[in-house]
């Protein structure tokens, strides 16, 4: 190679090794800086020149405390513009200083013993998958991996992605995730998972260590394929380490190396490095520098180091919705009747394992029943902590607060805005899926459970709510049990006091409820009937538990503050009345009852100004009451509900699909649905013994 220009003597450092020098013209280019540096170190054979990383510094070799300098290995100092100058990046050069870090890519670590035929086959599985990562949504669903070379991916332009509207993501045909035949090639992308990606990937975010949890069977592991094959994308250096594998893999600018032995020198480097990434799924991971995602469970022994860590958070995923599971079906489950799957949703709730993958398995579907019948008391102390029993989270769902996007409702001439004035309260929103809320997995398992419970020692419950409340503690599992008890008492029938909450309302008077032996829930406010008592099928709707349109709001509450979110109301707008006034109930225990105060408005998070004003129909027609429960007097009759209709495995394709799920936005929802009551306990509707999934 030809000296160009002035020549200029730069002492070089290889990372983990020591010192040499290199002689180069000012007017070569970094490429040809990275040729000559090549010459003087080793590599492994599938290594080139252009794979080097260099990093651009000046220090004398006797200030470093080592050969690993990760504190200088930053995004600032790296040297990323091959055509760039050398003389343009190295100027004032003199002395014996070092002016350029060196590091080639990690060796792949050999299995002792003779060839293994797997390995082999494994690292070309994984090539094709590397080759389609960093080839991005330019590579078809039906083209052949072997059509591909992998330098001609990196010749795409820089940041090449899905588009922000794309609902799946499909590998090219042959081609898995981590390139493994069992893993899927389609990953249904929820909306969860580009806001998760948005929390990974912001700069501005000091936050180094971060845990993604939720309940098992939503997803998790697949949002880390996901975040896998967007880190690629962004050339970055990506170990990925899941505890289904006896190896860890190592994506690396253009390359990728299966590591067999985690504790090996090469690893050690890479976990050193504050630039690389570390993605770890369902293990604890190893201390490291580099930055860590950690996808796993709620339990605590997995994480329970690692969020001591310094610079370390936690997010939640949500449970899936109706909408999401309904898209995934119908791309990717293709085979199940939408009966079956929505009964199956009103069982389990968001859980797509059991709800679409398991959905025909016998086997899987016992397993809620199994867990209801397992129930006792101990579920009172493990729900809202840390840790629970496995069989808990069939039962129990971790509820999050997502992404809030404000509804904007045209046409509407009582939609302007006006001054929010002193019913306006402002209130600092946590960060997106930070929040842990407790709900139980449906209605359906609420009230199997509250029935197990009432029956064994319905004194005890009380008792301690009664406690609760006294005390002015918050404990959200008797929050919950307090709401489901509502719920089914205002559905039984009956007359329950009210108290007007606004300045000159009538004080006290009573307000009968009609008996409904039907569980109406709904996903679309538009499949809402009026008259009918609905709850919403999303266990984190805000501001409404349960709405009976065209007139009334319901919110249960064991709390005496309890703002009201305004996006919750312009949700269900379209069902509400256009004239007169809109009935927005507090249903509180008798000992809140008497001292309850009208709530403020709460606006959404926004920087849009407008969203900062209360519309007028809120201000002038939402009138607030307080609605007594008194459970120490009020019995509760609950009546069982059908189980699952097992004929409904018998009119489905029992094939299996090995696709893989996940959640769309913005997809439709369907229409309001419903659940029978059964009045027998032997037998089902159409007259044949039931089977108790």
């Amino acid at each position: 190679m030809s000296i160009d220009g002035t020549p200029i003597t730069l002492w070089c450092l290889e990372y983990g090794s020591s010192s040499f020098s290199v002689t180069i013209g000012n007017d070569n280019s970094i490429f040809d800086l990275k040729k000559a540096i090549f010459e003087e170190i080793s590599v492994p054979n599938n290594v080139k020149a252009k794979n080097l990383s260099l990093w651009s510094v000046n220090v004398e070799e006797s200030q470093l405390e080592s050969n690993t300098p990760n504190d200088l290995m930053t995004d600032e100092n790296e040297i990323k513009i091959a055509t760039q100058k050398v003389g343009n990046t190295f100027y004032g050069v003199q002395g014996n200083s070092i002016r350029v870090i060196v590091r080639a890519p990690v060796a792949t670590e050999q299995p002792s013993g003779p060839p293994n035929k797997r390995i082999r086959i494994e690292n070309e599985n994984l090539k094709a998958f590397r080759d389609a990562s960093a080839g991005g949504s330019n590579i078809s669903a039906d083209q052949d991996s072997a059509d591909h070379d992998l330098s001609g991916f990196f010749d795409l332009p820089e940041g090449s992605n899905i588009s922000a509207n794309q609902d799946f993501l499909e590998l090219p045909k042959g081609v898995h995730f981590l390139g493994e035949i069992n893993e899927p090639s389609t990953l249904f992308i929820r909306s969860c998972y580009r806001h998760l990606l948005d929390i990974v990937l912001d700069n501005n975010s000091s936050v180094r260590n971060l845990i993604i949890t939720g309940n098992p069977g939503i997803g998790k592991t697949y949002f880390g394929y996901y975040l896998l094959y967007n880190l690629i994308q962004r050339n970055q250096t990506v170990m990925y380490d899941s505890h289904s594998t006896g190896h860890v893999i190592v994506f690396d600018q253009e390359a990728f190396y299966l590591y067999e032995v985690l504790n090996a020198d090469q690893i050690r480097a890479f976990l050193s490095n504050a630039n690389n990434w570390y993605i770890v799924d369902g293990k604890e991971p190893q201390k490291a520098t580099a930055k860590t995602i950690l996808v796993c469970s709620p339990k605590k022994a997995i994480f329970k180091e690692f969020e001591k860590f310094q610079l370390s958070s936690t997010r939640y995923m949500p449970v899936w919705s109706y909408a999401e599971i309904s898209k995934c079906k119908d791309k990717l489950y293709n085979h199940l009747q939408n009966n079956l799957v929505k009964t199956l949703f009103d069982k389990w709730g968001g859980i797509p394992r059991f709800v679409l993958e398991k959905a025909t398995d016998y086997s899987h579907q016992c397993k809620l029943q199994e867990a209801i019948d397992a129930c006792d008391f101990d579920i009172l102390d493990y729900v809202g902590a840390t840790e629970a029993k496995d069989t808990s989270h069939k039962l129990i769902h971790i509820v999050t607060n997502p992404l809030v996007v404000d509804v904007n409702i045209v046409n509407e001439q009582e939609q302007t805005d006006v001054d929010g004035g002193n019913d306006v309260e402002y209130i600092e929103e946590d960060p997106p899926y930070s929040q842990k809320i407790i709900k139980f997995a449906s209605e359906y398992v609420a009230e199997r459970v509250i029935m197990r419970l009432e029956l064994r020692n319905r004194g005890k419950l009380r008792r301690d709510l009664f406690s609760s409340l006294s005390e002015g503690t918050s404990n959200s599992v008797l929050g919950r049990y307090f709401e489901e008890i509502a719920h089914q008492l205002l559905r039984g029938g009956g007359t329950f006091d009210i108290r007007s909450l606004e300045s000159g309302g009538r004080p006290t008077t009573t307000k009968p409820f009609t008996k409904q032996d039907k569980i109406y829930t709904f996903s679309d406010v538009n499949g809402i009937t009026d008259g009918c008592y609905y709850r919403p099928d999303n266990p984190n709707y805000p501001s409404i538990d349960s709405i009976v349109a065209p007139n009334e709001l319901y919110q249960m509450t064991t709390a005496k503050s309890h703002p009201i979110k305004m996006i919750g109301l312009k949700n269900v707008y379209g069902k509400l009345a256009r004239t007169g006034d809109i009935s927005y109930y507090f249903v509180v225990p008798a000992q809140l009852y008497n001292a309850y105060k009208k709530q403020n408005f709460v606006p959404v998070p926004t920087r849009n100004r407008s969203a900062q004003n209360m519309p007028s129909w809120i201000r002038n027609r939402v009138k607030q009451y307080a609605l007594r429960i008194d459970l120490a007097s009020t019995p509760l009759n609950i009546v069982d509900t059908d189980p699952f209709d097992t004929a409904l495995l018998e009119d489905t394709d029992q094939s299996t699909d090995t696709s893989l799920f996940g959640n769309v936005a913005g997809s439709s929802s369907t229409s309001g649905s419903e659940r029978g009551r059964g009045r027998g306990r032997g037998r089902g509707k159409r007259g044949r013994p039931r089977k108790n999934y």
